[in-house]
Formats: C-alpha cells, structure tokens, sequence
C-alpha cells in the first residue's frame, strides 16, 4: 500500500513541479498544513487499487490545484525531464512553488510534522486537519469516535473507525501518535477472531482417601485419581470492526472428569456472550453470558495508574481489576449480565453474577476427600489443596466500574458487592465460617495542569465478619515536570493490616495482609543531551510489626544513581550506585553498598548482532542485593541486568545469569523458534518451549519442564513436577 511519500517527495523537488497522477476537479477544500503560500488544497483518501488493476500507475484519486497569492503562473518543465515522466505511466501536474525557499520550506514542515506528530487525544479539528493525508471527514469521524469512547490507546485503534478503516490508518499513521490516557476507562474493539486450544498435564492431580479400617488402627490404602489430568480450554471469539462481538468457552480443570458420570460432555462448564455496540445510545454495550471484567481482556482497559509502570505492587492497579471471585476466594468463572452505561461524560459499568458451587473438599482422618464432583474447583496437587474447605451453595452480587472527566479532572473506580450464603464446614455447626458479605469500594482521581498532574488511589474493603479496623489503602502522588528535560515522581502509599484472620480450618489459615505497611518514592529523570541520562530514585517503606506473625522489616530504604551515556547506536555505558539499608525487628540493622559498571556494545555482523558484558562486584552482600534491587531497573526503564554474559547468534540469545542460571532462545526462522531456561537456587527448574508458527495467524506453542523445590511454603515437603507440558494452538486471522 503507497504511503504519503509518494506525494511528500515530488513536493519537495526543487524545480518547483511535481509529477503527480492526473487530478478529478473536486470542489472538497481543507486547510493546507505545509503550504504557507497556498489558498488550499484538499487530499482525499490515497486509492492504489487503479495501479493494481490498471496499466497506468496512479498514486491519488483527487487533488485541487491549487494558485499562489503570488499569482505567479505555473512552470512548465522542459520535454527532456517530461518525457521520462510520461514513459513511467504519469501525467505530470505543475504547481507553482514560488522558488526553491518555499519548497524547503514546505520540505521542512514535513519532517517538523513527522518528528512532532500530531497527538489524536488531545488534537481538535484545526490542528487534525494539519495532517497532509487527512479529509475533514476522516477528521470529524475522528473527533466523534473519540467524545463517544473515550481517548484512543493506540494508533492502530484508527482502523475500527469505519471512516478511517486500514486503508485510512496507513496514510495517517507516519503523522500521529497517540499517548497513552492517563485516567479513566477506555472501549477497545478489535475485530479478530481466535479460537485457543490449550492442554495441560499435571503430573499429581487430587486424589480419594485411602482405604481405612472400621478399628483405631489406620491402615493407609492406594490413592485413587479424581478424574482426569488433562486440563483444557477452547475458546472462539469473533468480533467485526463496526458493532458486534460473539464468543463462546469451555473450560475444565485438571482432576475433574472427563466424559464421565458427573460431566458427560466432557467439560466442566460452558459458557458464551454477545455484545452489541449501539454507538449512539446511553447504553453503549450489553454483554450477556459469561465474561471476566478484567483491564486488558475484551471491553474495559484502566488506566488508572501512575505515570510509570509499577512493578513490585506498590503501585496496585486491582482497583478495575478483581481476581478471583472479585477479591475473594471462590470460583474463577462469571455469569451475568454486564452492562455499560455513557450518559454524557459520566461511565457507569454494572455486572450483576450469579455462581452456583456444588463442590466440597474436606480432610477426613487426614485425607483428602471430595464430594459432588460437578464443580471441582482448581487444584493440582495433594500439597496445594487446603487442610479443610467448604466450597458453598450459591453467591451473588454487583460489580463495576465508575468513571467522571470534565476537562482536566477524572474520577474513576471499581466497585463488588457480594452475598456468600455458605453453608457450615460441619453439620453440627449452625453458622457458616465464610464471612457473609463482602464490599470492596476503590475510587481514583486524577487532575492535571500545564506541568504537573496530581493523582490518588484508594480502596476500602468490608466485611460482614472482622476483628479490629476495617482494611484501607490510599496512594497520593504528584507528578511534575518544570522544565523539557526533567521530571519528578513523588508519591506516598499506606496499606493497613486488615485484621482479619480467616478460621484455620477453613479456606486458607493467612490473612488476606499480614503487616501494615506505609512508604515513599522519588524519581527523577534528567536527560540534558542526546547522549546522556541521569536517574535517581529513592525508596523507604515501613512494615507494622504484628506479634504472631513473622517480624518484618521495620524499615527499608533503597537509593540509586544512575547515569546512562549512548555514545553511538553500537556502543552504551551504564554507571550505576546502589545504597540499600534494611532494619529488621529482631536483627541489627544492616547497609550494602554496591557499584556496577555496564557497557554495551552491538556488533553490526552477520554473526554477532549485541554482546553486552555486566562487571558484578563479588562479596558476602552480592545475593541479599540481587534479591532486593533489581526491580529498580524494571522501574526504570531498563532491562534487569541479572546476566554476566549475553551474546546473539543468528538470531538466537545466550545468556549467563549471576545467580547460576542458563537462559538459551534461538529463532531460526519466523516460522520456528526454541527456548532453554535452567536455573538453581531454592531447587532446581528445567524449562523447554517450542512455538512453531507455519503462517502468520496460526500459531502452535507447546512448553514443558521440570522442578523440584526445596522448602516448601508448607514447611512440610518438597514438591517435585516431573512432568509438566502445556500445548496451546492459537489462530488469530486478520480481517
């Protein structure tokens, strides 16, 4: 398809012509963006389907000529620069540039409009229409598009717009971009259809209790599987560009039957959805059946999080994002009705769900014994599964989202409310150990100005059964900008211990947060050249200390520096220092010092392509700093350094890791690529991938591996998976 360059570069000739394909006299007229000295000139969209299917090569459908103020007349070129012209299938235009400064300088807009782009979410109509290879139809499809779902999350989004289409995307997209929006929550439609296949084979899955005699004495019996290891999920999903999306699933966990007495179709469950998009009513999609309300998966994306990526959890985004069921222990699987509601500027998301659990797991002289096989819930091995719990008879509730912007100000949230009528762990207990009620209310604000934006996260938890203050979170931060090449990040955050302590027996014996924890974070980014760039970033947190637990760290702080210097697109230098000071309750307070020197250097051969050498100081504190300090480069930015030694071959990687692992891929080709992970340190891990793609939207990925860890959470064994493979087929046409 011909991009916008074929226009972009006859106008940048200095002869001050242009050899463009004949033109239709329309009478359509927009403003010019890089002709200063032109009335007009309106571009429609670019056809090459002439050029394809014609002998003559024509780039553009129509294009007014357009006159100088100047009024000065059009130059013709002499015949021995036409005729090469017209032997090429052209018919040549002529244009007036005035002189050879007013082509430069139309060159130079160009290259100004493709080094700025211009920026989809925040652009009107005037500065859209600087776009050389935009109509005002396009332009105010645009604009619509955008007041009715909200600020695009990426360029490529353009193609759903029916005036854009793909066609529209690939002449717009060398002049726009589209930043990311900072609050709120966005509709994504995506018109792909995909049908996933994936098996897994658990090597344990759970198990009947053993044969035990009617007398005092136990005598242990064999251990029988509960149906079959294999695990699958099918799941097709297709959606068009403009209104509707269908989709269907079947699932079923390892240790539930297959094509047996209690599941004769052979998957657990079932499940499909219809969505609508009804673009000029209050009620934009309704979404009946199953379907997960999840950022990042099908209708709702948040992005509702600070400027930069969080990476250790400090900056949580589960506000939009419930796991489980919704926050709380239970079934993986929704039925409802979701429901999306745009009244002007206010979003309103309902989910109403209904789940029916018929599945118990109790400990009877210890074994694990389950009962009404219809709805297992997941579980893999005996070791994973709990010492006693009571899965209920029903729940039901709300769930949603919120979401208010009016100029630089948004409020957004997340919304559960649930009923849990679970019947007791024991028939002789008359009350149910299962909290009853559970609320979970998390807004978001965010307002910005010309330089600095000031954003907060928080959420409440409630529960109908709780000892002490009711569980909060709250995050303040300030994002400020003074000048082009620096930036600031400070935020603060407090998570209070929630006290509340779920019976032993039941479900889990944790709490859903043991400690209480309150701390700060600094960034700042510098970049005063092209070639340099200065980070700093500060972190201190403080755990609360809790007499029966584990003690924690009352305080932590962890600094860094870091200077990056590009000499050239081959060679790279990082500096790096690295203060870390942990206090513990019951140990001295311990400080490491660390440096760490990176340079990078790419190697522009047919065999060697980036080989980057990581110079690791040696010493007693090297493992406690490795533990806690490499997320700071995650959260800068940069990739973690956890390698002594890399190189590429071919298109393959190689990798030494410091803590004594191997990391092997190679990619031979499009078509097939291998993988290699090996790794030692709390037990030993051996991981191999294989995905072969035989065209571009089919893909099969199949992985197993091996681990056997030391110290397992439960204190009480080793957990060893010999055997553990996972396929997946995956086909994802474009349309």
């Amino acid at each position: 398809m011909l991009n916008f360059w074929a226009l972009a570069i006859p106008l940048s000739l200095v002869g001050g012509y242009s050899a463009l394909p004949k033109a239709n006299l329309a009478t359509q007229r927009a403003t010019n963006p890089v002709g200063q000295n032109c009335d007009s000139v309106a571009l429609r969209t670019l056809n090459d389907s002439s050029a394809a299917t014609q002998g003559s090569k024509r780039v553009m459908d129509t294009l007014d000529v357009h006159r100088f103020p100047s009024g000065d007349s059009c130059t013709t070129p002499s015949n021995v620069m036409e005729a090469p012209i017209r032997s090429a299938g052209y018919e040549p235009e002529y244009f007036d540039m005035g002189n050879a400064e007013a082509a430069e300088e139309q060159n130079e807009q160009l290259e100004e409009l493709q080094t700025n782009p211009v920026d989809l979410n925040s652009s009107d109509l005037t500065r859209l229409l600087d776009i050389p290879t935009i109509t005002e139809p396009m332009a105010r499809a645009i604009l619509e598009y955008r007041t009715q779902y909200g600020p695009l999350w990426s360029v490529h989004e353009l193609a759903a717009i029916p005036e854009v289409g793909e066609k529209g995307l690939q002449q717009l997209r060398p002049y726009v971009k589209a930043t990311q929006p900072f609050g709120g929550l966005h509709a994504i439609r995506h018109h792909t259809l995909d049908f996933t296949q994936r098996a897994t084979y658990p090597w344990v899955v759970g198990h009947q209790a053993p044969a035990v005699s009617q007398s005092t004495r136990r005598r242990p019996g064999k251990q029988h599987p509960l149906g079959s290891s294999l695990g699958l999920l099918t799941r097709a999903v297709y959606q068009n560009a403009t209104w509707l999306r269908l989709g269907v699933k079947g699932n079923k966990h390892a240790g539930e039957p297959l094509f047996g007495r209690y599941n004769p179709l052979g998957y657990a469950f079932y499940s499909g959805y219809a969505q609508v998009d009804t673009r000029y009513w209050y009620a934009a999609r309704t979404v009946l059946g199953d379907y997960n309300l999840r950022p990042g998966y099908g209708l709702v994306v948040s992005t509702a999080n600070s400027p930069f990526t969080p990476t250790d959890g400090l900056l949580w985004s589960t506000l939009v994002q419930p796991k489980g069921t919704f926050g709380y222990p239970g079934a993986t699987t929704r039925r409802g009705l979701f429901l999306l509601l745009t009244p002007g500027r206010f979003r309103v998301q309902l989910f109403a769900s209904f789940r029916q659990l018929n599945a118990s797991i109790v400990e009877r002289n210890g074994a694990k014994q389950v009962g009404s096989l219809s709805s297992i819930t997941h579980f893999t091995t005996p070791s994973q599964m709990p010492r006693r719990s009571t899965l209920g008879e029903s729940m039901y509730g709300l769930a949603g989202a919120y979401h208010f912007s009016r100029g630089n100000v948004g409020i957004s949230g997340a919304y559960t409310a649930f009923q849990y009528p679970f019947s007791p762990a024991k028939q002789t207990e008359k009350t149910p150990r299962y909290p009853q009620q559970f609320g979970r209310l998390g807004p978001f604000f965010s307002v910005r100005w010309s330089r600095a934006t000031l954003w907060g996260e928080g959420a409440v938890t409630l529960l109908a059964q709780h000892a002490g203050a009711v569980p909060y979170s709250a995050l303040i931060g300030v994002y400020y900008k003074p000048v082009e090449p620096l930036s600031i990040t400070l935020l603060a955050y407090r998570y209070s211990p929630d006290n509340v302590k779920l019976y032993q027996e039941n479900y889990s014996s944790r709490s859903l947060n043991t400690n209480g924890r309150s701390g700060m974070r600094f960034l700042a980014h510098y970049t005063p050249s092209a070639r340099w760039t200065l980070h700093a970033l500060t972190l201190l947190h403080s755990d609360d200390h809790r007499a029966h637990s584990t003690p924690p760290l009352r305080l932590s702080v962890k600094s860094t520096l870091q200077a990056v210097y590009q000499r050239n697109d081959r060679l790279s230098f990082l500096l790096q220092y690295r203060y870390a000071l942990k206090a513990p309750y019951t140990e001295a307070s311990t400080s490491q010092h660390r440096a760490l020197l990176q340079a990078g250097y790419q190697v522009l051969s047919r065999f060697i392509g980036r080989t980057q050498l990581f110079l690791l100081p040696y010493g007693p504190g090297r493992k406690l700093l490795e533990k806690s300090g490499w997320a700071i480069f995650q959260e800068l930015g940069y990739s973690t350094p956890r390698e002594t030694f890399s190189f590429r071959i071919k298109g393959g990687y190689f990798a030494l890791a410091s803590s004594g692992s191997t990391l092997y891929t190679y990619l031979p080709s499009p078509q097939y690529s291998f993988g290699l992970r090996s790794c030692h340190g709390n037990g030993a891990l051996l991981a191999a991938m294989l995905r072969y793609r035989p065209v571009r939207s089919v893909s099969v990925w199949m992985q197993g591996s091996y681990y056997h860890l030391r110290g397992h959470p439960s204190g009480k064994e080793n957990v060893t998976e010999p055997i553990n493979l996972t396929v997946q087929l995956a086909w994802q046409p474009e349309f």
